[in-house]
């Protein structure tokens, strides 16, 4: 019998694409990440005068799990958090500042790859090559950030492994709960309930018949990254035709944050060049807000960017 919760999840940074990562952490993610393996079907054009199906054969795939986590510090300030290694497997570079701020940014070139390793109550499911391609983060007031993704990888057989107990390095530390963050949209303060982005890094398969794991060479992001947000805020003198002039102008705003928590459990967002796409008015408990949404332009500094310090 196998138990929901009895999971263990385990991230390791690829030294080169597929080894399968080393140097494994345990991650705080919740629990109901099961593995999706769903291998196209392939029919065999065999007829035997018969009307029974002929046996099918199973085509190349790769896996996939859903997880989701909550944003956090490491407790102190230029330590890397543990659930950093899933944001660089987001194609997030990680630049460490020591005593001072742990940063991730997109970047264009050296994404990295993880060995992802996913024990359900006894049965190891071993992602290698992994990168999480699609996902989501929520930022809303009163609760603490919330990431969800798919992560990706290289189909490997299951195996009997012993599920041990999770050792967390920051355990006795809570995430911070969205206060006080000190945001900003071009320039201006609002009352901003919650803002999203969405990751789309456009992660592809690319097959080879050199290679093995079920003909699959590697899954590559590719072509153009098309990450989103969007955010809801309460109409006032400030915004009431703002917005509108910026959609239909094509005005690039700033998003910027001082962050919310306390010190080496802090973190900020920041997102240089957003350009509105829709302006919304919505009913809020009687108040009229926006829903605004758009995308995230290239800036070559702080295109998009979370701040741990």
């Amino acid at each position: 019998m196998g138990l929901k919760q009895n999971q263990w999840t385990q991230v390791g940074i690829e030294g080169s694409y597929g080894d399968g990562g080393a140097s494994f952490t345990d991650m705080p993610i919740h629990v109901g990440a099961f593995p999706d393996f769903s291998p196209p079907v392939i029919e065999q054009p065999v007829y035997r005068a018969s009307r029974a199906r002929n046996t099918v054969i199973m085509g190349g795939a790769t896996v996939k799990v859903p997880i989701k986590f909550y944003l956090k510090g490491a407790g102190a300030a230029g330590t890397a958090p543990e659930i950093g290694k899933l944001l660089r497997a987001t194609a997030l570079s990680q630049t460490i500042v020591g005593a001072t701020s742990v940063t991730y940014k997109v970047r264009d070139t050296g994404e990295e790859s993880i060995g992802f390793k996913h024990n359900l109550d006894g049965i190891q499911h071993w992602l290698k090559g992994a990168r999480i391609g699609t996902g989501k983060l929520t930022f809303a007031a009163g609760k603490p950030a919330l990431f969800e993704g798919d992560v990706e990888g290289l189909y490997i057989e299951p195996t009997a492994v012993s599920l041990s107990a999770p050792t967390y390095a920051d355990l006795i530390l809570v995430p911070p709960i969205i206060q006080s963050m000190a945001l900003t949209i071009g320039g201006n303060a609002y009352i901003v309930p919650s803002l999203e982005v969405d990751i789309n890094n456009n992660l592809n398969m690319f097959e080879s018949v050199n290679a093995g794991n079920l003909g699959i060479s590697s899954l590559d992001i590719s072509d153009l990254r098309d990450w989103k947000f969007k955010f809801r805020v309460r109409r006032d003198a400030n915004n009431d035709v703002e917005f509108y002039t910026a959609l239909t102008s094509g005005t690039e705003l700033a998003l910027a944050s001082t962050g919310f928590g306390t010190a080496g459990n802090k973190i900020a967002v920041n997102m240089s060049k957003i350009q509105l796409a829709k302006v919304m008015p919505v009913d809020e408990k009687g108040m009229i807000y926006y829903d605004c949404e758009g995308n995230m332009n290239y800036d070559a500094t702080t295109e998009f960017s979370l701040v741990c310090t």
